[in-house]
């Protein structure tokens, strides 16, 4: 389950980069690749970005490099003696694995490295968590960093919640904690010889990104790379353990201590939630309830199984039962996560673009049930729509689906069971907004959480996110 379809490679880092030829492939525009440009230009190697992407895209991302001394940018196009040429290639996580630009690069002698892979091997803290998940990693990253930071401890957020660290690396000492979110594309290349973090998690897992993996088997073999303990001493494994994976995970994870976490019940030896009371229990059987979640925005199972993952790895980092208690009193959720972007007319507005998945839009619908306007659609991943189309019976009143899988979604959804009448289809998501505003009534929730990537008609999901938070406050502004 867990092996590496490549062969090993162990990186021997050397200890002077100074004239180093390195190539960063695909700059990017979320801050791995900006990060990996300024930690080598700061060490004196000569730096080579390429991406396909054009100047006009890449705008914000070269605006910020501006002031560094970049040997040559080659954008909107890739040209192989760039790849022959290198004897580094920083590869961002977004390139496919059997890219024909690697290939070109590997015969001719280059090391390929990732951001990632550097920052866990130059990185000086004791103190790293990497936490990785289909859903949820994002909030539980961010949740994690919080709760150490309201125990008064110094601490570092980043990687692929959208910021990177490694050109910060000199600012963080040894005691200094470090949250990390890691996806399934930056662990795919994660060397078997690099330091794992300390503490490790595994929010949730679902079949996704198949069209990048290839497989499930990959996908699942990325995430397990996370579990393994190279380099760990006194490591804890954080896993869900409502997930079918988890015995095998946690045999992976040895010699490291798993701390089980769920949303709905208390895990022995783990933390969960009693009722509403954030539990956690210790191996003496100690029991500590010692938050309430009734009054916070973490609603639902997924999302306050995040908040168990979280207590579980920041505990383990040295967060206090008052910084844990803290952070989840002044949560609140992230851009484009059940964000709450308006109220009005009796209706309220979520914005939940970061659901991608049809298990992440399960999860929002349970939240919000029953009076659920969702709007869903978008480009494919390659998954099956029947875990959306379950929830769709259970807890929405309307659908309204848009985008290129709006077909798949409402043959799915009608195939469980939901009325064809409370299914409205539309080509964009203005239109879609439109429908929703149609078909909903005074106490509705209307729900952004399109269970598909965004690319369709989109850049990302952030796009997607911020033009229906538009949407929603055009619309407010003309009712008031």
């Amino acid at each position: 389950m867990i092996a590496d379809r490549r062969e090993p490679v162990p990186l021997e880092l050397p200890q002077e980069l100074r004239g180093l030829r390195v190539l960063v492939f695909g700059l990017g525009r979320f801050g791995g690749g900006l990060g990996a440009v300024r930690f080598f230009c700061d060490r004196g190697a000569e730096v080579t970005v390429t991406d396909r992407a054009s100047a006009q895209e890449l705008a914000d991302s070269l605006e910020q490099l501006s002031a560094l001394p970049i040997h040559t940018y080659q954008l909107g196009r890739h040209v192989e003696s760039d790849f022959r040429r290198a004897q580094w290639v920083v590869v961002n996580p977004a390139v496919p694995p059997h890219n024909a630009f690697l290939d070109i690069a590997r015969r001719s002698g280059a090391v390929l490295v990732t951001e990632m892979d550097l920052f866990l091997r130059w990185c000086p803290s004791r103190w790293i968590a990497g936490i990785t998940g289909t859903n949820g990693k994002s909030t539980t990253t961010d949740l994690t960093y919080r709760m150490l930071q309201a125990s008064g401890l110094r601490a570092h957020l980043g990687g692929n919640i959208g910021r990177s660290l490694l050109c910060e690396i000199d600012a963080i000492e040894p005691d200094d904690r470090v949250v990390v979110e890691l996806s399934s594309f930056q662990l795919e290349r994660l060397q078997p010889d690099t330091p794992r973090p300390r503490a490790v998690a595994i929010t949730h897992y679902s079949p996704n990104h198949l069209d990048w993996h290839g497989t499930e088997d990959e996908y699942l073999a990325a995430k397990g790379r996370l579990l393994s303990a190279v380099g760990v001493e006194d490591g804890i494994a954080a896993l869900p353990a409502d997930q079918p994976h988890y015995a095998r995970w946690s045999a992976y994870a040895k010699p490291r201590r798993i701390i089980p976490f769920a949303g709905d019940h208390v895990p022995p030896t783990g933390c969960g939630v009693d009722e509403h009371w954030l539990t956690r229990t210790d191996e003496s059987g100690r029991i500590d309830s010692f938050v309430d979640l009734a009054p916070t925005p973490l609603r639902g199972k997924a999302t306050r199984a995040n908040a168990a993952c979280a207590t579980a790895i920041a505990g383990h980092l040295g967060a206090t039962v008052g910084g844990i208690t803290r952070a989840i009193l002044d949560f609140r959720a992230l851009p484009h996560r059940q964000e709450i972007v308006g109220r009005a007319r009796g209706l309220q507005f979520i914005n939940d673009s970061k659901a991608t998945t049809p298990e992440a839009t399960a999860s929002a619908l349970e939240a919000y049930a029953p009076d659920v306007v969702v709007i869903a659609g978008g480009s494919s991943k390659g998954v099956s729509f029947e875990i959306l189309a379950r929830a769709l019976t259970r807890h929405a009143r309307v659908l309204v689906v848009y985008g290129a899988t709006a077909e798949e979604i409402e043959r799915c959804a009608i195939d469980a069971g939901f009325p064809n009448e409370r299914i409205a289809r539309h080509d964009t998501l203005p239109e879609a907004f439109r429908a929703a505003l149609r078909l909903s009534q005074p106490g509705d929730t209307v729900l952004l959480s399109p269970a598909c990537a965004s690319f369709d008609q989109f850049t990302n999901y952030e796009e997607r996110g911020d033009l229906f938070r538009r949407l929603v406050h055009e619309w407010i502004a003309t009712r008031e």
